[in-house]
C-alpha cells in the first residue's frame, strides 16, 4: 500500500496548511485522493514535488503489509 503521509509531515514541517497544495494547482480531488491513499499519476506526483520543492519519496512510502510480500 502506498501512504502519502510523508507529504503531509513534509506540509507540517514547512509551515503550510493542505489547502497549500490547492492554492498552487491541485485539484480538490486529489488532494482528497491523497488523504486516503489512493492512486495518483506520477505526473501528479511530479508537480507535488515541484510544488513542495522535495523527492518522490519525500511525498510517499511503501507499507508492506502481509498480503503484499
Amino acid at each position: 500500500m502506498i501512504s502519502y503521509i510523508p507529504m503531509f509531515r513534509l506540509l507540517e514541517k514547512q509551515g503550510r496548511p493542505q489547502t497549500f497544495l490547492l492554492e498552487n494547482g491541485i485539484d480538490s480531488r486529489t488532494l482528497q485522493r491523497l488523504r486516503t491513499n489512493s492512486n495518483i499519476t506520477t505526473e501528479t506526483l511530479a508537480k507535488i514535488c515541484v510544488i513542495l520543492k522535495c523527492q518522490p519519496s519525500d511525498v510517499m512510502e511503501v507499507i508492506f503489509g502481509d498480503s503484499e510480500e
